[in-house]
């Protein structure tokens, strides 16, 4: 049976390239697309409201992940209001917003010491 190509079923992609270079580099026979580097940001108001946030990866240890996890479901069955879900990416953002109201204080040459400074 023939493997679909998965750039025929989800379609063309604005800001996405082939890139050969990066083809030859990865799998035999396999595609490659790269992200061009501008930022396509969402308009306001336009569509649900994760839509209108810029998507940022990040790597998490598993512990972190499942304390979100397990928090966020906490949350959500404590609401006592319908509304927007709870969900680890929530509480990301929240914690990037804590994060940003103490950055002035943060000194270290690495992550530890960064965040030791931030504890105190």
């Amino acid at each position: 049976m023939a493997r679909a190509n998965l750039g025929e079923l989800l379609g063309s992609i604005g800001a996405d390239e082939y890139d050969p270079e990066v083809a030859q580099a990865g799998a035999p026979g396999r595609d490659a697309l790269t992200v061009s580097s501008r930022s396509e940001r969402p308009e306001p108001g336009a569509g649900a409201p994760y839509l209108q946030l810029v998507r940022k990866e990040t790597r998490l240890r598993e512990d972190q992940l499942s304390e979100l996890t397990r928090h966020a479901r906490r949350l959500t069955r404590a609401r006592t209001t319908a509304g927007q879900r709870i969900t680890e990416n929530s509480l990301i953002r929240i914690g990037v917003d804590l994060l940003l109201a103490r950055i002035d204080r943060a000194v270290g040459d690495d992550e530890a010491a960064i965040a030791e400074s931030l504890n105190r």
